[in-house]
């Protein structure tokens, strides 16, 4: 069911009639029903909304017969009610058995993974032929593998798709989908962080013209499953501190400018999407500034880091995973973003001491940064977290934002007060 923010969002959007249906999962369910001649249920995932030009829904279909079984990946692409054309190239695109139902009234089109053309993989995998050639030239030591079907585990529609390959016989095999402009930058991370301290998954393989990456297995647990466990909080920040540490690593460096400008984007979304929020977060990012643009690239990042980021195997070693995001910059901002990511846990004082840990383990390899340095960073991550309730179709993502823009809003009051709470 959609909430009232949902309900106002696509009043305050008419031209763009499909968004209804795609902020609500009963309402997606019953058009698809309708269209398919056959009762199914619509669990949503991801969204990416562009106001007033278009909405793309990743979901999962349950459909007749299929209980028992995983459910089946979709995604559902609605335009401006005067892009009916879109929709219709999108339904002659789509491969061969992959379009799932269409109405260009609306206009709105639903159609399997296949249907993501920015993920050209996605296509491939589709068809079994086409599959088992892709996955020969990316794992050619395993080419048993080539006959399995993979099962999603994430998709960002039109910007990454993750899967695992289940080998009965083997360890699984992680495939990473990405955009064709995009693919060179993971490639590279993984080649250029295998060997070296920290521990991090084997490249096996990839295809640049499919945007394909093959990335090996890691067992164990990730550290974030249990905020209690402080000893593997502190052995996450030594691993990070490894990171931070290695040297002869070529990767691209870090824009000064896209951290202000992911700021800035997250205000603006914040405000389309909760109105009375827009002054709040306007005001944060203006006072933010650029204060957050105001790094300089020297250390290896993970990117994108955070306690689910990092696996610990029963032996006690850590491997920090998904290195998408890899660059060269400031260490800073792989500190903050785990701190707002424990934030958005919800779990208060636990994420506290879990982040005291991590930051306690990372500093016993390297000094921290300067305290002021992660409140404008750590303000800066909250703010651009705030659209993530929304984006994940959380059924309470408006109270889910309202607390991050307001844990953004104090940490930078705090910043600008010079008062310390703590980690956040």
């Amino acid at each position: 069911m959609s909430s009232w923010a949902d309900h106002a969002l696509a009043d305050r959007d008419p031209g763009l009639p499909g968004l209804r249906i795609l902020l609500d999962d009963a309402a997606l369910s019953a058009w698809v029903s309708d269209r398919t001649g056959s009762p199914c249920r619509v669990r949503s995932s991801r969204i990416r909304y562009k106001p007033t030009l278009s909405c793309v829904l990743a979901f999962d279909l349950q459909r007749p017969g299929d209980e028992g079984t995983a459910p089946l990946p979709c995604l559902a692409r609605t335009y401006s009610d005067r892009s009916a054309v879109k929709a219709a190239k999108a339904a002659r695109r789509t491969p061969p058995g992959a379009l799932v139902a269409l109405d260009l009234d609306i206009p709105l089109v639903v159609t399997t993974l296949a249907g993501d053309r920015d993920l050209p993989a996605l296509t491939r995998l589709h068809d079994r032929q086409a599959r088992e050639r892709l996955l020969r030239r990316v794992l050619p030591e395993r080419p048993r593998l080539s006959t399995l079907s993979p099962r999603t585990v994430r998709h960002n529609p039109e910007r990454r798709w993750v899967g695992v390959l289940d080998d009965p016989s083997g360890p699984p095999v992680v495939l990473r989908a990405y955009r064709r402009s995009v693919m060179p930058g993971p490639a590279r991370a993984y080649e250029q962080l295998a060997n070296g301290s920290p521990r991090t998954p084997p490249l096996l393989g990839w295809s640049h013209r499919h945007g394909l990456a093959a990335v090996a297995w890691v067992d164990g647990r990730e550290v974030s499953r249990d905020l209690s466990d402080l000893d593997s909080f502190a052995a996450a920040g030594r691993a990070l501190a490894h990171l931070h540490e290695r040297q002869g690593v070529r990767l691209r460096p870090e824009d000064p400018l896209t951290q202000a400008d992911a700021v800035r984007a997250a205000a603006t979304t914040v405000a389309t999407l909760l109105p009375d929020l827009s002054p709040e977060a306007t005001e944060v990012a203006r006072r933010l500034g650029a204060d957050v643009g105001r790094c300089v690239p020297g250390s290896v990042l993970h990117g994108d880091f955070s306690a689910d980021q990092v696996i610990r195997g029963d032996d006690g070693a850590v491997t920090l995973i998904d290195l998408d995001g890899a660059r060269l910059g400031e260490p800073a901002v792989d500190l903050a973003c785990a701190a707002a990511a424990l934030a958005e846990t919800d779990a208060d004082e636990p994420g506290r001491r879990a982040l005291a840990a991590m930051y306690s383990g990372y500093e016993s390899v390297r000094p921290l940064p300067a305290r002021r340095r992660l409140s404008v960073l750590g303000s800066a991550h909250l703010l651009r977290k705030a659209t993530e309730p929304f984006r994940n179709r959380e059924p309470d993502w408006p109270d889910r934002m309202r607390e991050l823009c307001r844990l953004a809003a104090l940490e930078e009051s705090d910043r600008a007060t010079g008062r310390e709470r703590g980690p956040w």
